[in-house]
């Protein structure tokens, strides 16, 4: 048998932690970027430039809001679910299951956490549905067809080949 490789490590507990603080930084970054532009314009703002001023302040401020929004939703927001979700599988006792995995393509959004994908998993005692962050499927569906699964709640956390 193999050796057991856990989906998440400690450098990926860190590497997610280093995207949330990267991801923040940049929004900080951006809003007084976007913030100190806008003062700048409007002190340069006269009558006869006017127009040309206004048109500029509305054009810095929605593109550094998309920016900012897309940050927050897909860098930080999703950085900091699946980082949760990554501690709650070391944190969790595990289930073994031993059998036929396959990772299926069905894909499943649960509102406010992860996306996540199906795994069957047929057993001597018949078959079990689990699943796997999205974003480590890839990595399970690689390791072959005949594992040994470590489920925390529902997903798995490890594996190792039989």
């Amino acid at each position: 048998m193999g050796t057991i490789v856990e989906l998440y490590g400690a450098a990926d507990l860190q590497r997610l932690e280093n995207r949330i603080r990267r991801g923040r930084a940049a929004m900080l970054g951006l809003g007084v970027s976007a913030l100190a532009l806008l003062v700048a314009l409007c002190c340069l703002t006269g009558t006869a430039n006017a127009r040309r001023m206004e048109a500029a302040a509305i054009a810095v401020s929605t593109v550094a809001g998309w920016i900012l929004l897309y940050l927050r939703r897909f860098v930080v927001a999703e950085g900091r679910t699946e980082l949760r979700h990554a501690r709650m599988l070391g944190e969790t006792e595990k289930e073994i299951l031993r059998g036929r995995v396959t990772v299926t393509q069905e894909r499943v959004r649960i509102p406010g956490s992860i996306r996540l994908r199906r795994v069957l998993v047929e057993t001597e005692a018949g078959t079990r549905r689990v699943s796997v962050n999205e974003t480590r499927a890839a990595v399970l569906a690689a390791a072959g067809k005949e594992l040994e699964l470590h489920v925390a709640n529902g997903y798995v956390a490890a594996y190792r080949a039989l």
